[in-house]
């Protein structure tokens, strides 16, 4: 029996817990009545669940209602009348295509539901009827978030490899498996696990995401040299500014892809991260290579699938100078007072001193032609106040484990940039004066 790929896209958000409740109960209505054609369920992603035929899960962020199922039918007609049944029917827009008419990222998981045999996913790979459906992705840099993102690829079915160099890490994980703490909800995920000696075994990947401190990033693509070919994309959401030029140094520019991510992470112990609260992660093409746009909108789509609200914005410079912005404040602060966001956000003087700083960096952005949304980023901080009281900034995390920290690409690149362009920034010169001094003291001692 042939089979076919729908696609939902559009939908109407639930605005109350009753309503969410009434959305779950129509999408279980649905699965329940198309069951015997279902082969793999979707992921229609709200406000506040992920309905599936295997249950519901909280999902958090604010992503139209969108996913994919493959079913099996003996007609696309009849495959349109088991889509008609669908509840985004309404209100959103559905597509319906024979499998190897599917354009979109799929995970492999699906087509072993749909019959493919994936046991030599090179040859899948050169398949001309499933060439595109599938992206070999290795993560390099691999801490709280390099595990919160690349395990929730890997746990939705995605080929994902994680490179870690962190040898207490990476044996938990092959013993354990990965532990995910999400919002207090566990997730046991068996992802692939390599060392730098065995990189190369992995084989060439099509897109490679950086997660290490900036600091880093050399060594870490230095390691995972084996796996860049030629057609390979590199992906940053790194802190600080210059990411992409940095990444540029390996790849040609126009094969890279660059933004943000405002996804906090938390190394609880080896194998064992957490995560908390909503968050989105924005980024775009570095040039106007059109495959490199389309690997960009597929990742989107595949890590929001996931779980991960993830977003192409061609304005994302914008973002990032926000974020560096927050980090600038936020970050040198919380590690130089070794407290938490919600403490110091608390005192009105230190808050102000953070808002203060932040439009310091601001000024920056403008005069180098970026045009902050300083609004934006005051809704931010009331966020983090809001749902990331307790997080641990990754300075802090680094001076407590007596680290060099990422203070150069942030505090410091600002401070640069704002005396080639004649910008005063006396609150980030004093906060990179003394994030350095504090630096000092523990790594020459």
């Amino acid at each position: 029996m042939p089979h076919f790929l729908f696609a939902y896209h559009g939908g109407k958000q639930p605005d109350t817990p009753e309503e969410t409740e009434v959305e779950i109960e129509r999408w279980r209505g649905w699965f329940d009545r198309i069951g015997p054609a279902i082969v793999d369920p979707g992921n229609p992603v709200g406000t506040a669940k992920t309905v599936s035929a295997k249950g519901v899960s909280d999902s958090g962020g604010d992503n139209p209602l969108s996913g994919y199922t493959i079913i099996h039918a003996e007609s696309i007609d009849q495959a349109i009348e088991l889509a008609k049944a669908c509840p985004i029917i309404g209100h959103g827009s559905i597509e319906v295509a024979k499998i190897h008419e599917v354009s979109m990222q799929v995970t492999p998981k699906a087509f072993v539901s749909a019959g493919f045999d994936l046991a030599d996913q090179d040859s899948m790979r050169d398949n001309t009827a499933l060439r595109g459906t599938i992206m070999r992705i290795m993560f390099v840099g691999v801490g709280a978030l390099g595990s919160y993102f690349g395990g929730a690829l890997a746990e939705a079915g995605h080929d994902v490899t994680l490179l870690i160099r962190n040898k207490a890490h990476r044996d938990a994980i092959r013993a354990d498996g990965l532990i995910l703490h999400h919002d207090g909800v566990e997730a046991r995920i068996d992802p692939v696990v390599v060392d730098t000696e065995t990189a190369g075994d992995a084989g060439i990947a099509d897109i490679v995401i950086v997660f290490t401190k900036t600091g880093a990033t050399k060594a870490a693509l230095q390691a995972a040299t084996p796996v860049i070919g030629p057609d390979t994309r590199l992906v940053t959401v790194q802190n600080g500014l210059g990411k992409a030029e940095d990444l540029a140094a390996y790849v040609p520019m126009d094969q890279v892809i660059y933004g943000t991510t405002m996804a906090p992470g938390d190394m609880v112990a080896p194998g064992v991260v957490s995560t908390h609260g909503s968050h989105v992660t924005q980024f775009r093409a570095a040039g106007e290579n059109p495959v490199t746009g389309r690997m960009a909108n597929d990742l989107a789509a595949m890590l929001s699938a996931a779980g991960i609200d993830t977003r192409v914005n061609s304005d994302v410079d914008r973002v990032i100078w926000a974020k560096v912005a927050f980090n600038c404040a936020m970050n040198s602060l919380c590690a130089l007072l070794d407290t938490s966001p919600g403490q110091l956000l608390d005192s009105g003087e230190t808050k102000a001193l953070v808002k203060a700083t932040i439009m310091e960096c601001c000024d920056v952005a403008a005069a180098v032609g970026v045009e902050v949304d300083r609004d934006g980023v005051h809704r931010t901080l009331d966020m983090v106040h809001r749902e990331h009281r307790e997080h641990v900034p990754s300075m802090l995390v680094d001076f407590r484990n007596r680290q060099p920290t990422e203070i150069e690409s942030l505090n410091g690149a600002v401070v640069a940039l704002g005396a080639r362009h004649g910008v005063p920034t006396p609150r980030n010169e004093t906060l990179l004066a003394l994030v350095r001094a504090r630096e000092a003291q523990y790594l020459q001692a």
